[in-house]
């Protein structure tokens, strides 16, 4: 990537980025912001430039792990467990509230796993309490396996990019 890919990149980030929130297109509403895309956009905004000590990162990381992830309610969203997962990870995030979040991420996706027959060891898309969110009803098995497979390995797979920008990182 050239300095011009990286300013441009950053021009578009901050143009859908305001507020706290991250929306897909610069044109949609505040309404169309969503916890997948403060975590997604924060991480892109990471990857040009933006230090974890920055309070918009800082503050975005504890609005997404005020709430514990929960795999059967209209909540459940891998896609955005995916981008908190690599943003905790990728700041070395160690406070007691981020290791009891990711602890019940992965106690959820462990316990949800598909265990019986053929489809042993995938992940069932949507079920009646699931939400719709994350597009599992699209993407189907193939993609919520992929995506939990992902979140599972995030620790064992990068070193943390943004660590030492973190004090006294763990």
């Amino acid at each position: 990537l050239t300095s011009d890919d990286l300013r441009r990149t950053a021009s578009f980030l901050n143009s859908v980025g305001s507020d706290g929130q991250f929306r897909y297109l610069p044109h949609e509403t505040r309404a169309q912001a969503s916890r997948a895309m403060l975590a997604a956009g924060l991480l892109s905004q990471q990857y040009v430039g933006w230090k974890s000590d920055r309070p918009e990162v800082v503050a975005g990381i504890t609005k997404l792990i005020a709430t514990l992830p929960k795999w059967e309610t209209e909540d459940r969203n891998v896609y955005e467990w995916y981008y908190t997962s690599q943003l905790l990870h990728h700041n070395a995030v160690a406070t007691p509230n981020a290791r009891q979040w990711r602890n019940e991420l992965v106690r959820q996706i462990i316990a949800n796993q598909e265990t019986t027959h053929g489809l042993k060891g995938s992940w069932y898309p949507a079920d009646i309490t699931a939400a719709q969110s994350d597009m599992a009803h699209v993407g189907g098995r193939l993609y919520v396996t992929a995506m939990c497979v992902l979140i599972l390995e995030t620790q064992s797979r990068y070193l943390p990019r943004f660590a030492d920008d973190v004090p006294d990182a763990e």
